[in-house]
Protein backbone atom coordinates (compact mmCIF):
# COMPACT_ATOMS: atom_id res chain seq x y z
CA UNK A 1 0.00 0.00 0.00
CA UNK A 2 1.23 3.44 -0.57
CA UNK A 3 2.63 5.59 1.99
CA UNK A 4 -0.20 8.51 2.76
CA UNK A 5 0.71 11.60 2.46
CA UNK A 6 -0.83 15.44 2.52
CA UNK A 7 -1.15 16.65 -0.76
CA UNK A 8 -0.34 13.57 -2.75
CA UNK A 9 -2.38 12.97 -6.00
CA UNK A 10 -3.24 9.69 -4.40
CA UNK A 11 -4.19 10.85 -0.74
CA UNK A 12 -8.25 9.69 -1.42
CA UNK A 13 -7.23 6.56 -2.64
CA UNK A 14 -4.82 6.43 0.34
CA UNK A 15 -7.79 7.27 2.79
CA UNK A 16 -9.79 4.84 1.51
CA UNK A 17 -7.78 1.87 1.52
CA UNK A 18 -6.83 2.31 5.37
CA UNK A 19 -10.85 2.99 5.80
CA UNK A 20 -11.31 -0.03 3.99
CA UNK A 21 -8.77 -2.26 6.13
CA UNK A 22 -10.68 -0.84 9.47
CA UNK A 23 -13.98 -1.09 8.25
CA UNK A 24 -14.07 -5.13 8.86
CA UNK A 25 -13.00 -4.16 12.63
CA UNK A 26 -15.75 -3.84 14.70
CA UNK A 27 -14.86 -0.71 17.52
CA UNK A 28 -16.59 -2.08 20.26
CA UNK A 29 -19.86 -3.18 18.00
CA UNK A 30 -20.34 0.31 17.26
CA UNK A 31 -21.11 2.10 14.22
CA UNK A 32 -17.94 4.30 13.04
CA UNK A 33 -16.49 6.69 10.71
CA UNK A 34 -13.47 8.16 9.55
CA UNK A 35 -12.51 11.69 10.93
CA UNK A 36 -9.53 14.03 11.74
CA UNK A 37 -9.42 13.39 15.46
CA UNK A 38 -8.23 16.91 15.33
CA UNK A 39 -8.40 18.75 12.27
CA UNK A 40 -5.84 18.62 8.80
CA UNK A 41 -2.66 20.13 10.02
CA UNK A 42 -2.78 18.86 13.54
CA UNK A 43 -3.98 15.25 12.78
CA UNK A 44 -3.44 14.80 8.64
CA UNK A 45 -4.69 11.36 8.88
CA UNK A 46 -8.07 10.32 9.34
CA UNK A 47 -8.63 7.61 11.70
CA UNK A 48 -12.23 5.18 12.52
CA UNK A 49 -13.58 5.89 15.29
CA UNK A 50 -16.77 5.04 16.94
CA UNK A 51 -19.39 7.13 16.61
CA UNK A 52 -21.05 8.29 20.50
CA UNK A 53 -24.85 8.43 18.93
CA UNK A 54 -26.13 5.34 16.61
CA UNK A 55 -27.35 6.62 13.36
CA UNK A 56 -31.17 6.29 12.26
CA UNK A 57 -31.57 4.46 9.10
CA UNK A 58 -28.78 5.09 6.27
CA UNK A 59 -27.81 8.37 7.07
CA UNK A 60 -25.97 10.60 9.82
CA UNK A 61 -29.63 11.37 11.54
CA UNK A 62 -30.31 10.98 15.24
CA UNK A 63 -32.79 12.23 17.85
CA UNK A 64 -30.70 14.97 18.93
CA UNK A 65 -28.32 15.08 15.93
CA UNK A 66 -28.31 15.34 12.09
CA UNK A 67 -25.62 16.38 9.39
CA UNK A 68 -25.77 17.98 6.59
CA UNK A 69 -23.70 19.47 3.48
CA UNK A 70 -24.90 22.39 1.76
CA UNK A 71 -24.87 21.97 -2.06
CA UNK A 72 -24.58 25.10 -4.85
CA UNK A 73 -28.00 23.48 -6.10
CA UNK A 74 -30.68 25.42 -4.42
CA UNK A 75 -33.86 27.28 -4.87
CA UNK A 76 -33.60 31.20 -4.79
CA UNK A 77 -34.52 32.09 -1.59
CA UNK A 78 -35.65 35.66 0.26
CA UNK A 79 -34.30 37.60 2.27
CA UNK A 80 -35.78 39.90 4.75
CA UNK A 81 -35.29 42.99 2.48
CA UNK A 82 -37.27 41.38 -0.17
CA UNK A 83 -34.95 40.85 -2.47
CA UNK A 84 -33.84 37.45 -3.91
CA UNK A 85 -30.79 35.61 -3.52
CA UNK A 86 -29.08 32.38 -4.30
CA UNK A 87 -28.73 29.61 -1.80
CA UNK A 88 -27.30 26.22 -1.17
CA UNK A 89 -29.59 23.03 -1.12
CA UNK A 90 -29.09 21.32 2.14
CA UNK A 91 -28.40 17.34 1.54
CA UNK A 92 -27.55 14.22 3.20
CA UNK A 93 -24.55 12.39 1.39
CA UNK A 94 -23.10 9.91 3.64
CA UNK A 95 -24.04 6.45 3.70
CA UNK A 96 -22.54 3.10 5.69
CA UNK A 97 -20.56 0.13 4.26
CA UNK A 98 -21.96 -2.93 4.89
CA UNK A 99 -20.07 -3.05 7.90
CA UNK A 100 -21.59 0.15 9.43
CA UNK A 101 -18.70 1.99 9.00
CA UNK A 102 -19.01 5.38 7.18
CA UNK A 103 -15.69 5.72 4.81
CA UNK A 104 -15.94 8.64 2.76
CA UNK A 105 -12.57 10.60 2.27
CA UNK A 106 -11.83 14.11 2.97
CA UNK A 107 -12.32 16.51 0.08
CA UNK A 108 -9.11 17.88 -1.70
CA UNK A 109 -8.37 21.28 -1.48
CA UNK A 110 -9.27 21.75 -5.03
CA UNK A 111 -12.50 20.03 -5.16
CA UNK A 112 -15.79 21.91 -6.12
CA UNK A 113 -17.30 23.89 -3.13
CA UNK A 114 -20.60 22.74 -4.98
CA UNK A 115 -19.61 18.66 -4.33
CA UNK A 116 -21.33 16.71 -1.66
CA UNK A 117 -19.33 16.84 1.38
CA UNK A 118 -20.21 13.52 3.45
CA UNK A 119 -16.65 13.38 4.84
CA UNK A 120 -17.84 16.67 6.48
CA UNK A 121 -21.00 15.12 7.41
CA UNK A 122 -18.55 12.60 9.48
CA UNK A 123 -16.77 15.22 11.33
CA UNK A 124 -19.99 17.09 12.12
CA UNK A 125 -21.79 13.82 13.82
CA UNK A 126 -18.70 12.72 15.16
CA UNK A 127 -17.38 15.68 17.18
CA UNK A 128 -20.70 17.20 17.64
CA UNK A 129 -22.39 13.81 19.38
CA UNK A 130 -19.37 14.12 21.46
CA UNK A 131 -20.05 16.94 22.78
CA UNK A 132 -23.68 16.84 23.71
CA UNK A 133 -21.99 13.14 25.32
CA UNK A 134 -20.22 15.84 27.37
CA UNK A 135 -22.08 17.70 28.51
CA UNK A 136 -24.62 14.90 28.77
CA UNK A 137 -22.15 13.13 31.74
CA UNK A 138 -22.33 16.91 33.50
CA UNK A 139 -25.71 16.85 33.45
CA UNK A 140 -26.96 19.21 30.91
CA UNK A 141 -29.75 18.98 28.75
CA UNK A 142 -28.75 18.74 24.85
CA UNK A 143 -31.53 21.14 24.54
CA UNK A 144 -33.66 19.27 21.66
CA UNK A 145 -32.51 18.84 18.11
CA UNK A 146 -30.21 20.23 16.58
CA UNK A 147 -28.94 20.21 12.61
CA UNK A 148 -25.11 20.83 12.01
CA UNK A 149 -24.47 22.16 8.39
CA UNK A 150 -21.46 22.28 6.37
CA UNK A 151 -19.91 23.87 3.81
CA UNK A 152 -21.69 26.66 3.96
CA UNK A 153 -21.71 29.83 1.20
CA UNK A 154 -23.79 32.63 1.73
CA UNK A 155 -26.53 33.71 -0.23
CA UNK A 156 -26.37 36.50 -2.87
CA UNK A 157 -27.63 38.21 -6.06
CA UNK A 158 -25.21 36.06 -7.98
CA UNK A 159 -22.52 33.65 -7.21
CA UNK A 160 -22.52 32.60 -3.76
CA UNK A 161 -19.99 34.40 -1.49
CA UNK A 162 -16.59 32.18 0.44
CA UNK A 163 -17.72 32.58 4.40
CA UNK A 164 -14.64 31.36 6.21
CA UNK A 165 -16.59 31.46 9.72
CA UNK A 166 -19.66 29.18 11.92
CA UNK A 167 -22.57 30.60 13.32
CA UNK A 168 -24.75 28.89 15.66
CA UNK A 169 -28.54 30.06 15.41
CA UNK A 170 -31.71 29.29 17.92
CA UNK A 171 -34.90 28.16 16.35
CA UNK A 172 -36.09 31.55 16.40
CA UNK A 173 -33.22 33.85 16.47
CA UNK A 174 -32.39 36.52 12.97
CA UNK A 175 -30.69 35.06 11.14
CA UNK A 176 -28.97 37.81 9.48
CA UNK A 177 -27.43 36.62 6.09
CA UNK A 178 -28.50 33.55 6.54
CA UNK A 179 -31.55 34.48 6.52
CA UNK A 180 -32.63 33.02 2.82
CA UNK A 181 -31.33 29.54 4.26
CA UNK A 182 -31.98 29.34 7.80
CA UNK A 183 -35.28 27.30 8.35
CA UNK A 184 -37.59 29.20 10.91
CA UNK A 185 -38.08 26.74 14.05
CA UNK A 186 -35.31 24.71 13.91
CA UNK A 187 -32.21 25.03 15.89
CA UNK A 188 -28.79 24.98 13.41
CA UNK A 189 -25.08 25.42 13.04
CA UNK A 190 -23.63 27.04 10.18
CA UNK A 191 -19.80 25.53 8.69
CA UNK A 192 -18.99 27.77 6.23
CA UNK A 193 -15.95 27.36 3.52
CA UNK A 194 -13.83 29.37 1.30
CA UNK A 195 -11.44 28.55 -1.63
CA UNK A 196 -8.91 27.06 0.93
CA UNK A 197 -10.68 25.74 4.21
CA UNK A 198 -13.66 24.35 4.96
CA UNK A 199 -14.55 24.96 8.82
CA UNK A 200 -16.49 21.76 9.26
CA UNK A 201 -12.98 20.10 9.17
CA UNK A 202 -11.77 22.27 12.11
CA UNK A 203 -13.14 19.58 15.28
CA UNK A 204 -12.85 22.41 17.41
CA UNK A 205 -14.82 24.97 15.41
CA UNK A 206 -17.46 22.15 15.68
CA UNK A 207 -17.49 21.80 19.82
CA UNK A 208 -17.05 25.38 20.20
CA UNK A 209 -20.33 25.79 17.89
CA UNK A 210 -22.56 22.69 19.96
CA UNK A 211 -21.08 23.90 23.16
CA UNK A 212 -22.94 27.56 22.30
CA UNK A 213 -26.48 25.26 21.08
CA UNK A 214 -26.01 23.59 24.70
CA UNK A 215 -25.39 26.02 26.68
CA UNK A 216 -27.84 28.41 25.49
CA UNK A 217 -30.75 27.57 27.83
CA UNK A 218 -28.75 28.57 30.63
CA UNK A 219 -27.63 32.32 29.31
CA UNK A 220 -28.83 35.44 28.90
CA UNK A 221 -29.55 36.17 25.00
CA UNK A 222 -28.82 39.86 25.29
CA UNK A 223 -25.28 40.19 24.07
CA UNK A 224 -24.87 43.51 26.55
CA UNK A 225 -26.06 44.71 29.99
CA UNK A 226 -25.80 48.01 31.39
CA UNK A 227 -23.82 48.15 34.83
CA UNK A 228 -22.58 50.87 37.54
CA UNK A 229 -19.74 51.45 34.92
CA UNK A 230 -21.58 51.61 31.49
CA UNK A 231 -22.56 49.38 28.99
CA UNK A 232 -20.78 45.81 29.76
CA UNK A 233 -20.65 42.85 26.94
CA UNK A 234 -20.36 40.26 30.08
CA UNK A 235 -23.39 38.35 28.53
CA UNK A 236 -21.43 37.60 24.90
CA UNK A 237 -18.31 37.40 26.23
CA UNK A 238 -19.16 34.82 28.77
CA UNK A 239 -21.18 32.79 25.67
CA UNK A 240 -17.72 32.34 24.08
CA UNK A 241 -15.70 32.20 27.12
CA UNK A 242 -17.46 28.90 28.06
CA UNK A 243 -18.26 27.87 24.01
CA UNK A 244 -13.98 28.09 24.01
CA UNK A 245 -13.76 26.70 27.88
CA UNK A 246 -15.67 23.27 26.59
CA UNK A 247 -14.01 23.15 23.11
CA UNK A 248 -11.07 22.99 24.35
CA UNK A 249 -11.68 20.79 28.24
CA UNK A 250 -13.68 17.87 25.87
CA UNK A 251 -9.77 17.47 23.80
CA UNK A 252 -7.44 18.53 26.73
CA UNK A 253 -6.00 21.24 24.17
CA UNK A 254 -6.12 24.39 24.75
CA UNK A 255 -5.99 25.64 21.38
CA UNK A 256 -8.80 26.57 19.68
CA UNK A 257 -9.59 27.32 15.74
CA UNK A 258 -6.25 26.54 14.80
CA UNK A 259 -7.06 25.09 11.53
CA UNK A 260 -10.13 27.36 10.45
CA UNK A 261 -8.36 30.39 11.08
CA UNK A 262 -4.98 29.25 9.77
CA UNK A 263 -3.62 31.75 6.69
CA UNK A 264 -6.14 34.89 6.51
CA UNK A 265 -8.48 34.95 9.28
CA UNK A 266 -6.60 34.04 12.67
CA UNK A 267 -9.19 36.56 14.50
CA UNK A 268 -10.60 32.48 14.34
CA UNK A 269 -8.05 31.35 16.52
CA UNK A 270 -7.51 31.36 19.80
CA UNK A 271 -5.01 29.87 22.29
CA UNK A 272 -6.70 29.49 26.38
CA UNK A 273 -2.94 29.07 27.64
CA UNK A 274 -2.68 32.61 26.77
CA UNK A 275 -2.34 35.51 29.82
CA UNK A 276 -4.87 38.34 29.80
CA UNK A 277 -5.88 40.35 32.52
CA UNK A 278 -8.52 43.22 33.28
CA UNK A 279 -9.20 45.45 32.15
CA UNK A 280 -5.93 45.80 29.75
CA UNK A 281 -7.61 43.39 28.04
CA UNK A 282 -10.97 44.49 27.52
CA UNK A 283 -12.23 46.11 23.90
CA UNK A 284 -15.88 45.22 24.14
CA UNK A 285 -15.26 42.82 21.41
CA UNK A 286 -17.32 39.53 22.47
CA UNK A 287 -14.72 36.67 21.54
CA UNK A 288 -11.63 38.96 23.09
CA UNK A 289 -13.15 39.27 26.58
CA UNK A 290 -14.31 35.69 26.09
CA UNK A 291 -10.60 34.68 25.40
CA UNK A 292 -10.47 36.99 28.99
CA UNK A 293 -12.50 35.01 30.78
CA UNK A 294 -11.64 31.35 29.17
CA UNK A 295 -8.23 31.69 29.36
CA UNK A 296 -8.28 32.38 33.62
CA UNK A 297 -10.94 28.95 33.54
CA UNK A 298 -8.62 26.94 31.44
CA UNK A 299 -5.39 28.31 34.26
CA UNK A 300 -7.32 27.25 37.09
CA UNK A 301 -8.62 23.64 34.67
CA UNK A 302 -4.70 23.65 34.94
CA UNK A 303 -4.73 23.14 38.95
CA UNK A 304 -7.84 21.38 39.05
CA UNK A 305 -8.99 19.19 36.25
CA UNK A 306 -12.19 18.35 35.18
CA UNK A 307 -13.62 19.33 39.12
CA UNK A 308 -13.57 22.70 37.21
CA UNK A 309 -16.48 21.73 34.35
CA UNK A 310 -18.94 20.61 37.03
CA UNK A 311 -18.24 24.02 39.18
CA UNK A 312 -18.88 25.95 36.01
CA UNK A 313 -22.28 23.85 35.46
CA UNK A 314 -23.06 24.64 38.96
CA UNK A 315 -22.57 28.38 38.88
CA UNK A 316 -24.84 28.64 35.74
CA UNK A 317 -27.57 26.92 37.21
CA UNK A 318 -27.01 29.02 40.39
CA UNK A 319 -27.61 32.69 38.38
CA UNK A 320 -31.00 31.94 35.55
CA UNK A 321 -30.77 33.81 32.56
CA UNK A 322 -32.75 36.58 33.68
CA UNK A 323 -30.39 37.58 36.74
CA UNK A 324 -28.33 39.77 34.55
CA UNK A 325 -25.56 37.16 34.78
CA UNK A 326 -21.89 39.36 35.13
CA UNK A 327 -18.26 37.33 34.86
CA UNK A 328 -17.81 38.31 38.56
CA UNK A 329 -21.30 36.25 39.30
CA UNK A 330 -20.28 33.30 37.24
CA UNK A 331 -16.44 33.18 38.80
CA UNK A 332 -17.32 33.97 42.09
CA UNK A 333 -19.82 30.73 41.41
CA UNK A 334 -17.42 28.49 40.15
CA UNK A 335 -15.46 29.39 43.52
CA UNK A 336 -18.42 28.86 45.36
CA UNK A 337 -19.08 25.23 43.54
CA UNK A 338 -15.56 24.61 44.53
CA UNK A 339 -15.91 25.00 48.23
CA UNK A 340 -12.56 24.01 49.96
CA UNK A 341 -10.96 23.60 46.66
CA UNK A 342 -11.39 27.11 45.87
CA UNK A 343 -7.92 28.48 46.50
CA UNK A 344 -6.12 27.78 43.52
CA UNK A 345 -8.86 28.68 41.14
CA UNK A 346 -9.78 31.98 43.36
CA UNK A 347 -6.01 33.36 43.07
CA UNK A 348 -6.21 32.81 39.32
CA UNK A 349 -8.97 34.86 39.01
CA UNK A 350 -7.96 37.75 41.73
CA UNK A 351 -4.68 38.11 39.86
CA UNK A 352 -5.84 38.08 36.41
CA UNK A 353 -8.61 41.03 37.87
CA UNK A 354 -11.21 38.91 37.94
CA UNK A 355 -12.80 39.03 40.99
CA UNK A 356 -13.78 41.05 43.23
CA UNK A 357 -15.00 42.87 39.89
CA UNK A 358 -12.61 44.78 37.24
CA UNK A 359 -12.56 48.41 37.36
CA UNK A 360 -12.67 48.59 33.49
CA UNK A 361 -10.57 52.02 33.67
CA UNK A 362 -7.45 52.30 31.62
CA UNK A 363 -4.69 55.28 31.50
CA UNK A 364 -4.12 57.38 28.76
CA UNK A 365 -0.26 57.97 27.94
CA UNK A 366 0.73 61.65 26.17
CA UNK A 367 3.44 59.62 24.16
CA UNK A 368 1.32 56.84 23.03
CA UNK A 369 -1.89 55.90 21.37
CA UNK A 370 -4.19 53.87 23.11
CA UNK A 371 -6.25 51.03 21.07
CA UNK A 372 -7.93 47.44 22.66
CA UNK A 373 -5.82 44.77 23.06
CA UNK A 374 -7.47 43.44 20.02
CA UNK A 375 -7.58 46.18 17.97
CA UNK A 376 -10.37 48.69 17.91
CA UNK A 377 -12.64 49.67 20.88
CA UNK A 378 -16.41 48.58 20.24
CA UNK A 379 -19.46 51.01 20.90
CA UNK A 380 -23.10 48.72 21.39
CA UNK A 381 -26.12 50.89 19.44
CA UNK A 382 -28.03 52.99 21.52
CA UNK A 383 -32.09 51.83 22.18
CA UNK A 384 -34.52 54.37 23.17
CA UNK A 385 -34.49 53.10 26.82
CA UNK A 386 -30.93 53.74 27.11
CA UNK A 387 -30.34 56.71 24.87
CA UNK A 388 -26.43 57.08 25.52
CA UNK A 389 -24.52 53.51 24.90
CA UNK A 390 -21.09 53.61 26.10
CA UNK A 391 -17.44 51.88 25.65
CA UNK A 392 -17.32 49.31 27.93
CA UNK A 393 -13.97 50.81 29.41
CA UNK A 394 -13.65 54.51 30.53
CA UNK A 395 -10.18 56.53 30.13
CA UNK A 396 -8.31 58.38 32.55
CA UNK A 397 -5.92 60.91 32.47
CA UNK A 398 -3.10 62.47 34.65
CA UNK A 399 -3.44 66.14 34.21
CA UNK A 400 -0.25 68.45 34.20
CA UNK A 401 -0.12 71.54 36.60
CA UNK A 402 -0.83 74.34 34.14
CA UNK A 403 -3.02 72.40 31.60
CA UNK A 404 -5.32 75.11 30.14
CA UNK A 405 -6.81 72.68 27.71
CA UNK A 406 -6.90 69.08 27.03
CA UNK A 407 -8.00 67.59 23.60
CA UNK A 408 -8.66 64.16 22.66
CA UNK A 409 -7.98 62.27 19.25
CA UNK A 410 -9.18 59.19 18.14
CA UNK A 411 -10.17 57.05 14.99
CA UNK A 412 -14.05 56.61 15.25
CA UNK A 413 -17.32 55.73 13.70
CA UNK A 414 -20.00 56.66 12.80
CA UNK A 415 -18.19 60.17 13.78
CA UNK A 416 -21.64 62.18 14.07
CA UNK A 417 -23.02 59.83 16.83
CA UNK A 418 -20.42 59.72 19.20
CA UNK A 419 -19.57 62.08 21.98
CA UNK A 420 -17.80 62.00 25.45
CA UNK A 421 -18.37 62.36 28.67
CA UNK A 422 -16.08 64.37 30.78
CA UNK A 423 -15.63 63.77 34.98
CA UNK A 424 -13.06 64.55 37.61
CA UNK A 425 -14.27 61.24 39.30
CA UNK A 426 -15.34 57.94 37.64
CA UNK A 427 -17.85 57.78 35.89
CA UNK A 428 -21.41 56.16 37.32
CA UNK A 429 -24.26 55.00 36.00
CA UNK A 430 -27.30 53.97 37.17
CA UNK A 431 -29.99 51.46 35.65
CA UNK A 432 -32.25 54.42 34.35
CA UNK A 433 -29.31 55.37 32.28
CA UNK A 434 -28.11 58.83 34.06
CA UNK A 435 -24.56 59.57 34.82
CA UNK A 436 -22.10 62.13 37.15
CA UNK A 437 -20.23 63.44 33.83
CA UNK A 438 -20.33 66.31 31.42
CA UNK A 439 -21.22 65.54 28.06
CA UNK A 440 -18.84 66.67 25.70
CA UNK A 441 -19.56 67.06 21.80
CA UNK A 442 -16.74 66.39 19.12
CA UNK A 443 -15.47 69.41 17.32
CA UNK A 444 -16.33 70.73 13.71
CA UNK A 445 -14.78 68.03 11.70
CA UNK A 446 -11.33 69.75 9.73
CA UNK A 447 -10.73 67.37 6.70
CA UNK A 448 -9.22 64.99 9.16
CA UNK A 449 -10.01 61.50 9.67
CA UNK A 450 -9.99 61.79 13.29
CA UNK A 451 -12.03 62.50 15.83
CA UNK A 452 -11.46 65.24 18.56
CA UNK A 453 -12.95 66.61 21.70
CA UNK A 454 -11.88 69.76 23.17
CA UNK A 455 -11.55 69.73 26.84
CA UNK A 456 -11.29 73.50 29.32
CA UNK A 457 -9.56 72.48 31.85
CA UNK A 458 -10.29 74.81 35.30
CA UNK A 459 -7.89 72.59 37.75
CA UNK A 460 -5.28 69.78 37.90
CA UNK A 461 -5.89 65.95 39.15
CA UNK A 462 -7.10 63.43 37.24
CA UNK A 463 -9.90 63.76 34.83
CA UNK A 464 -11.94 60.91 33.64
CA UNK A 465 -13.43 60.07 30.14
CA UNK A 466 -15.85 57.73 28.61
CA UNK A 467 -17.23 57.82 24.83
CA UNK A 468 -20.75 57.49 23.92
CA UNK A 469 -22.62 56.52 21.03
CA UNK A 470 -25.87 58.30 20.43
CA UNK A 471 -26.87 56.36 16.96
CA UNK A 472 -28.77 53.64 16.49
CA UNK A 473 -26.07 51.02 14.83
CA UNK A 474 -22.84 49.81 16.19
CA UNK A 475 -19.51 52.04 16.49
CA UNK A 476 -16.11 51.60 17.29
CA UNK A 477 -12.93 53.71 18.16
CA UNK A 478 -9.08 53.40 18.92
CA UNK A 479 -5.55 55.26 18.27
CA UNK A 480 -7.15 57.68 21.33
CA UNK A 481 -4.37 59.64 21.84
CA UNK A 482 -4.19 62.71 24.74
CA UNK A 483 -2.71 66.62 23.82
CA UNK A 484 -2.55 69.02 26.70
CA UNK A 485 -2.09 72.49 25.99
CA UNK A 486 -0.50 75.41 28.35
Amino acid sequence: MARCALGRPDVVHCILTVAALFSSVSVAGAQTALVYARDPMQTPQPALVALPLAPDGRALQHPKLSAHSCIEAGAPGVLPTGQTVRTCLLVQSASPDAQGAYTAAPLLAASPPSAPDPFAEQMLFYHGGRTLQYFSELGVADGGPLQLIANVRLPAAGALQPWRDASFLRANDDAGALAALHTRGVAAVYFGQDDTVRVAYDSTAIRHEVSHAVLAALLPREAWVFDSQGSNSAPAAIAEALADYFAAAIADDPRVGAYAGHGTAESLTRNLSARLDCPAALSGAAHRTGLLVASALWAARKELGAALDSALVSALRKHSAASGLSVEKLLQGVLDALGARSAAAASIFRDRGLVPACQRVLDLDPRQSLSGQSGRFVLPAATPALPLASSIVQLRAAVPVDTTQLELRMRAEPQRELALLVSAKPIQWTKAGSHNATLVAASEPTGSAELRFIVPVHSTGTLYFQVVNRGQRHGWFDAVRVIYRR
